[in-house]
């Protein structure tokens, strides 16, 4: 097992295992280098999962999808447009598990103390991004069928983002 240091003097995969605890998320620990937890959210259900490497906590974030044929090119155009949006990471689609996966790194090879809020912000984060581009990047894949003769294709990228929730800002 590798341990840094952290600012609860907790190895950060058992401060991520602890934080899914507190939130009553269901989580399982594979061995002592992976965590998978499973994570509701407004569109679909997620899969988080943490990997302790050597010098980075390492994380993917996926909801399941598949992309008909059709739609592979405005999917892949999609995600560069939506990567060149955020950081760090990126989206990705991994076609073999059909998901869409949202992966970045906690790198610390700086040797600075880690903290679970750290670990919290960064699977929060993971899960808003991709709330907020689930309606988009279903919208590439979805067939629209109507009774006037639909074309049978989802949105082109540029229409699907359009499709993009906006982060909130302010109060209400």
């Amino acid at each position: 097992m590798i341990f840094r240091e952290t600012s609860e003097s907790m190895d950060p995969l058992d401060m991520a295992e602890q934080i899914a605890i507190n939130h009553q998320w269901v989580h399982e620990r594979s061995d002592d280098y992976k965590l998978v937890i499973g994570r509701p959210g407004l569109w679909t259900s997620y899969a988080v999962l943490v990997e302790d490497e050597e010098d980075r906590l390492r994380f993917k974030c996926a909801f399941e999808f598949t992309c008909p044929d059709f739609a592979e090119f405005e999917l892949y155009r999609l995600l560069n447009m939506l990567n060149g949006s955020i950081s760090p990471g990126a989206l990705w689609y991994a076609k073999d598990g059909a998901c869409i996966e949202y992966r970045t790194d906690l790198d610390f090879s700086d040797m600075r103390p880690i903290s679970s809020e750290e670990i919290e912000l960064c699977i929060e984060a993971m899960m808003a991004t991709l709330e907020q581009f689930y309606p988009c990047v279903q919208s590439v894949a979805a067939i629209n069928t109507d009774e006037l003769g639909g074309d049978n294709r989802g949105l082109t990228a540029e229409e699907a983002l359009g499709q993009t929730i906006p982060p909130a800002r302010g109060r209400s």
